[in-house]
């Protein structure tokens, strides 16, 4: 009877550790990935304009897409961040450089025909995509 009561207390015990370990395990991660996320929050929490900028030119992604990227990024850092503002701001950016680049560039002749270059994907962005190149 007794080595059957040593084997049931060896059982316990050894239950007993390995949930105690399972708490400090998980613990010890909340310790770890908390103080990633205070790190990782130092350097990322401006996404920065010009990866905003290559997403909205990305068509897989374009402005709907990197709203709902950013939208969804702040909420899992659970940082607050005024994404309709940062998208509008990224937005007057290439509104800019269509201008810009609109007043310098010039149509190419071809043949017979002239043949403005494409600035098809700044579409939405420019204002004088009708005066480009005259």
């Amino acid at each position: 009877m007794s080595m059957m009561f040593l084997k049931l207390l060896t059982m316990l015990l050894i239950f007993f550790l390995m949930f105690m370990s399972q708490i400090y395990i998980r613990a010890a991660v909340k310790r770890l990935l908390d103080n990633m996320k205070v790190k990782w929050c130092a350097y990322f929490t401006e996404f920065p304009p010009i990866y905003a900028i290559a997403a909205i030119l990305d068509p897989g992604v374009k402005l709907e897409g990197l709203t709902n990227l950013l939208t969804f990024y702040y909420q899992q850092l659970d940082v607050q961040f005024d994404v309709p503002y940062y998208v509008n701001n990224c937005k007057r950016i290439l509104e800019r450089l269509c201008e810009d680049y609109g007043a310098v560039i010039q149509p190419q002749p071809v043949g017979s025909s002239m043949v403005l270059l494409d600035s098809g994907f700044l579409d939405p962005f420019c204002k004088n995509h009708d005066q480009m190149g005259q």
